[in-house]
């Protein structure tokens, strides 16, 4: 038979359901900002054949993350972290889905720039409620093995995402 402490532990382990949740939504969620950030400027380059355009969209595009982690941070511990990933999810969703929509109708240049700013000022926001939300899924002794699973899960994503969107691309 196990104790009440056994059980809570086995509960908030690094194989605990919460936990491989989080993880596989960070992994997804990852991937598909890295694919935006990645194909966004890429497709502009494509439209635009200016590659002083793709640098000046991908160096705006870094501005969000530089400006907004710290309040990503600060949000991240007052509001409920399962919402606040599932609405930035969603946003960067609609981020995509509202490019395709009209990147017909207005100036691509333009408009790749401010899906890019978008989307990395949802990851700075993101990136911190993921890593405060590891200490609600996961015993103190796990916590540095959870958060380094997440940074390399994150780490082995930046690697290919971009490979995945140059193949779609």
């Amino acid at each position: 038979m196990s104790s009440p402490d056994q059980a809570q532990t086995s509960s908030k382990g690094l194989l605990a359901p919460p936990f491989l949740a989080l993880l596989t939504t960070e992994i997804l969620s990852n991937l598909g900002q890295t694919c935006l950030v990645f194909a966004l400027p890429l497709h502009l380059l494509n439209i635009s054949g200016s590659a002083s355009l793709y640098g000046m969209a991908s160096a705006m595009a870094v501005l969000p993350s530089i400006l907004l982690t710290p309040l990503g941070g600060a949000l991240a511990d007052r509001l409920h972290k399962q919402s606040t990933m599932a609405v930035l999810d969603i946003l960067s969703a609609l981020t995509a889905f509202l490019y395709i929509l009209i990147s017909h109708k207005i100036d691509p240049g333009f408009l790749t720039v401010t899906c890019m700013v978008l989307v990395n000022a949802y990851r700075a926001c993101y990136s911190p409620t993921v890593q405060a939300a590891l200490h609600c899924l996961v015993d103190s002794k796990d916590l540095t093995r959870a958060s380094a699973l997440v940074s390399q899960a994150i780490s082995l994503v930046g690697m290919i995402g971009p490979v995945l969107a140059g193949m779609v691309m």
